[in-house]
């Protein structure tokens, strides 16, 4: 079969525009899940990754490379004046068809 697809995170930042992070090594993957530490991951926070170091090249191989990544959870007050705005949203109904004129 195909191998499986590198893992990817999407992040949006404050002016809705989105990057795309290929989790293409296992300490890219891992920096991630430890800066996440089990929380659920909200609108407004903010996810930061970036290389640290080279690790200790193995003969006949590239030095494995090291990442850091921090995750801030969305500012409280900020979170809960999203979910009002979310909540007090009515579902969306399309318009009424326009009558014809002729």
């Amino acid at each position: 079969g195909l191998p499986n697809p590198c893992p990817v995170i999407e992040i949006t930042d404050e002016n809705g525009e989105n990057t795309i992070i290929k989790l293409d090594t296992g300490t890219k993957r891992y920096a991630v899940k430890q800066a996440a530490d089990g929380a659920t991951i909200r609108p407004g926070g903010r996810f930061a990754i970036r290389y640290s170091e080279d690790g200790e090249a193995k003969r006949g191989q590239n030095p494995p490379k090291f990442y850091t990544a921090q995750y801030s959870p969305p500012d409280p007050t900020v979170a809960a004046a999203n979910d009002a705005v979310n909540a007090a949203e009515a579902p969306f109904t399309p318009p009424n068809k326009p009558a014809d004129l002729f």
